[in-house]
């Protein structure tokens, strides 16, 4: 799943954010997405066809397509 869900992401190229203090989480218009352990920077942007939603606590929902996935994002250092 992971190999296919990463080579979607970079295709695009950038995600949206959106949620509960999303922008906690982004640096740089970059936010670091882990999902099964892997971990991704992908570029922020205004509009993208890949959603990623903030529900809390760094756990994110990604929407692309007929794609849903619970996974997390980094905060910063």
């Amino acid at each position: 799943m992971w190999d296919s869900l990463k080579e979607q992401i970079l295709e695009v190229g950038s995600v949206k954010m959106t949620g509960a203090d999303a922008s906690a989480y982004v640096k740089n218009n970059e936010v670091v997405f882990v999902y099964e352990g892997h971990k991704l920077p992908i570029n922020t942007a205004l509009e993208s066809p890949i959603t990623i939603r903030h529900i809390g606590g760094g756990s994110v929902k990604l929407t692309y397509k007929f794609i849903e996935v619970l996974a997390k994002i980094e905060r910063p250092e």
